[in-house]
Order: structure tokens, then C-alpha cells, then sequence
């Protein structure tokens, strides 16, 4: 469709996103799910999920404006 993917380079998406087709942002860890206190789901504890980092998240996004080809 033309328009760039940015996503967690973690679990099933990392199969086919890579940076030939894609802006796969970096994990910096690996945290519980479900252990963030008022917005916690129990069905989600005990699961691990990838920490994406923030600042690659903003490169990333500041890359992808700044070479849209406007």
C-alpha cells in the first residue's frame, strides 16, 4: 500500500518484518505483561512481552517523515 510498518521486533512479526521491508524498532528487555498496576488484565500476568525502545521508536518515526518524499 505504500506506507511504511513500524513494529516491535518481537515474536511472530519478526518472521517477515526486517529492514528490507520494514522499520523494525529495537527491544530493550523483556517484561511481565499485566504488571503495570490500575491498567494490569489478569489474563495477561505471568506473560512476557518485549520493551520496545522509545528513543529508536522516535528515530524511527522522525526517519519516516523526514523520507516520506513529500
Amino acid at each position: 500500500m505504500g506506507m511504511p510498518v513500524i513494529s516491535t521486533n518481537w515474536s511472530g512479526v519478526a518472521a517477515f518484518l526486517h529492514e528490507g521491508v520494514g522499520y523494525p524498532i529495537r527491544v530493550d528487555g523483556i517484561v511481565e505483561a499485566g504488571d503495570n498496576g490500575a491498567n494490569s488484565f489478569e489474563w495477561f500476568k505471568h506473560q512476557r512481552w518485549a520493551q520496545p525502545s522509545k528513543e529508536h521508536l522516535k528515530f524511527l518515526m522522525r526517519h519516516v517523515v523526514q523520507n516520506s518524499g513529500r
